[in-house]
């Protein structure tokens, strides 16, 4: 089963995204506080993580370089996602596979996890 850690800081949208994910047959690990991620990083090995840019504590970028130094670049697919559109050139620099403007459509971000975890 593919497996996806959602990190996002606000309740109903990662609720949402834990629905949608869940019922396309992922296994979801649904994560508020970016911490909380970092400390279970050697517990799960996600096929994917979806990590917003806004989050309590760290923002999403740093999250990543944390979950890279710690698992290792490989080990650390990751898609961003945020509403901020003016960080997508970052978010690609920086590694990651695909970047999600907020809001999204159900159907396109569903295709989009898909062909990559």
């Amino acid at each position: 089963m593919k497996s996806i850690a959602i990190v996002y800081s606000e309740d109903h949208v990662r609720d949402h995204l834990d629905k949608i994910l869940t019922n396309e047959g992922f296994q979801v690990f649904p994560y508020y506080d970016p911490q909380d991620v970092i400390e279970h990083c050697h517990l799960i090995e996600p096929s994917l993580y979806l990590i917003n840019y806004k989050n309590v504590n760290i923002d999403g970028f740093e999250l990543y370089k944390k979950l890279v130094e710690k698992k290792g670049k490989d080990k650390v697919k990751v898609v961003f996602i945020s509403s901020h559109h003016e960080i997508e050139e970052e978010a690609y620099n920086l590694g990651g596979l695909d970047f999600i403007k907020v809001p999204f459509e159900n159907d396109d971000i569903i295709k989009r996890i898909i062909s990559l975890a």
